[in-house]
């Protein structure tokens, strides 16, 4: 799940805001990714208040650079809670990574392999 877009406002215009999102109760059965996430913004999109909870991922051996299995970039209001999501053991891990991000939390999610709930 990506949320946002690569293309940006369209010339002399104001990109769009995109808030109040909450992503919740699905079950991603595709244990390559699971329910690996990247809230960012591109092109002056402006992005705010996106909550995902309580999902659930397939067993994976998967990590990623981030060190997230949700990650929030430059964003402001980000909440994940009451997910789960099993990771591959030793790669330092987090349910969600706030790189940027004001007004974060992480609370009540698991997963094998993970190292914590939340990575400032």
């Amino acid at each position: 799940m990506y949320i946002g877009t690569p293309y940006g406002g369209q010339s002399g215009m104001k990109a769009p805001i995109v808030s109040g999102i909450t992503i919740g109760y699905l079950r991603v059965l595709d244990s390559k990714y699971g329910i690996w996430s990247q809230v960012t913004a591109s092109g002056g999109y402006r992005i705010g208040n996106v909550t995902f909870t309580g999902n659930r991922g397939a067993k994976g051996s998967w990590w990623t650079v981030s060190r997230g299995v949700v990650t929030c970039q430059d964003r402001s209001g980000f909440r994940v809670v009451n997910n789960s999501q099993p990771v591959t053991a030793g790669q330092g891990m987090y349910m969600a990574r706030s790189m940027g991000c004001s007004s974060t939390s992480a609370s009540g999610n698991t997963g094998y392999g993970l190292v914590g709930q939340l990575r400032n």
